[in-house]
């Protein structure tokens, strides 16, 4: 008897639940496989109406950022007031249309962020992600009382992996690495709770294989939501594929999971 692909789909995550990349990886096959079969990329088979330009943001390293809107600058001082200087600094670099994205990897106190908020140019942030090492309910709606921020949360998703974050209106933007998530049915469950939240969805990198970052590259596709998401990878496009600015790449010609962009 044949083994169908939803059935193939719930045996892996079965057998492979102790390990989400596995899964990840797994399921990315068997999508492959799929679309393969009729011709067209993982992202259509998803989704026939999938954007057919994804928007990329970039992370400012000290090297030139070629064309891009919008930055993540990584918080890296524990003296709130000695980063604040130092996002200065970096902002000095570019022109007043540039969109940033701070990720403060948790690393600072409640009162931090209070001070931040009312000391930093709001203009230039789109969010701050993962900003307090204490992420709970309750200290995120104290947040969202009495500062200006947006909020994004990446690494709280997936601590209990029970998505209390998503499910309370409380943040505004959610970092998810699919990867990490393990199977395309739960990537596409936190989409569905995310938008029922009118929560935007941005994908990012786990620092993935060629492999993984196409899978990435076809489930932004498929969502096709708009955002800039983070996957601006420049070694991998580097070997793959150019586009002259980096910030978009335009998803054409591809089938299944794709062995470069736009042969």
């Amino acid at each position: 008897k044949e083994v169908s692909f939803i059935d193939l789909l719930a045996l892996v995550e079965y057998e492979c639940h102790k390990s989400p990349s596995l899964i990840f990886g797994l399921n990315t096959a068997l999508y492959d496989i799929q679309a393969k079969k009729k011709n067209i990329s993982i992202a259509e088979y998803i989704n026939k109406n999938n954007a057919q330009v994804i928007s990329l943001s970039s992370i400012y390293n000290h090297q030139a950022i070629k064309n891009f809107q919008f930055i993540k600058i990584k918080m890296l001082e524990s003296d709130i007031k000695v980063e604040l200087t130092r996002i200065n600094a970096i902002l000095k670099n570019f022109n007043k249309n540039i969109i940033v994205r701070l990720d403060a990897n948790q690393l600072y106190e409640i009162e931090d962020i209070l001070w931040l908020d009312k000391n930093i140019n709001h203009s230039f942030i789109q969010y701050i992600e993962e900003p307090i090492c204490s992420p709970t309910i309750d200290n995120y709606i104290y947040l969202n009382r009495k500062t200006e921020f947006k909020y994004a949360i990446d690494e709280s998703l997936y601590i209990g992996n029970d998505w209390i974050f998503v499910d309370e209106d409380i943040i505004d933007y959610l970092v998810v690495k699919p990867s990490i998530l393990g199977s395309y049915k739960t990537f596409f469950d936190v989409i569905t709770k995310a938008k029922k939240q009118r929560i935007d969805i941005v994908l990012s990198s786990a620092l993935e294989t060629f492999i993984g970052n196409m899978a990435i590259v076809n489930l932004a596709s498929a969502i096709s939501n708009n955002m800039h998401h983070g996957i601006s990878i420049h070694l991998f496009y580097d070997s793959y594929k150019i586009y002259d600015n980096y910030e978009k790449i335009y998803f054409e010609n591809i089938i299944g999971l794709g062995t470069q962009l736009n042969d």
